[in-house]
């Protein structure tokens, strides 16, 4: 479904309580922000654990994508997705996450 001036319209109401609802979360998770949704629609990876696996790590865990050197990221994301930088995947995907969350049970 396509989000439309009359579907906001229409469900402003329960945009607003999911809006409040995102906005009450101080901090998101890698998990979270890279979430299989996501990934699946916009990498060639189905979740966060094949990224990791695929970059010889069995954690997914905040400490472990924290180990990984930041150039190695870099150059991961530049050869296995179609972003340009790590920051613009990023961006990519907390509106994603925003736009699943406000709009939770209205798509």
């Amino acid at each position: 479904m396509k989000i439309t001036r009359d579907l906001i319209y229409n469900n402003i109401d329960q945009i607003m309580i999911n809006a409040q609802k995102v906005n009450t979360k101080s901090e998101l998770t890698l998990k979270e922000i890279l979430n299989d949704d996501f990934l699946s629609k916009e990498t060639k990876f189905n979740n966060l654990q094949e990224i990791f696996s695929s970059l010889g790590k069995s954690d997914v865990t905040e400490d472990t994508f924290n180990e990984i050197p930041e150039e190695e990221w870099s150059e991961f994301i530049i050869s296995n997705t179609s972003f340009k930088n790590w920051k613009e995947m990023l961006n990519e995907a907390t509106a994603f996450y925003i736009k699943k969350h406000v709009f939770t049970g209205i798509l």
